[in-house]
């Protein structure tokens, strides 16, 4: 069973249309999101003539992942 979320609360989507409200929903909040982790991850490289990697750390291979296809 499908159960989608938004600002309105949990529900069973009942169309097509309930199913890209979904995927718009949580879009409109990730995807500026990973811009700006991968601004800050810029901006301390550059203060720190990269000797403060954040996102070297083992736990956050995954998000490396995303801001380079998100780059």
């Amino acid at each position: 069973m499908l159960v989608v979320s938004s600002a309105a609360g949990y529900k069973l989507p009942c169309s097509v249309r309930d199913i890209y409200n979904f995927f718009n929903y949580y879009n409109q909040q990730i995807q500026p999101m990973l811009h700006r982790l991968g601004q800050c991850h810029r901006a301390l490289a550059l203060a720190t003539g990269g000797e403060l990697d954040v996102l070297g750390q083992p736990e956050y291979a995954g998000l490396r992942k995303l801001l380079a296809k998100h780059s």
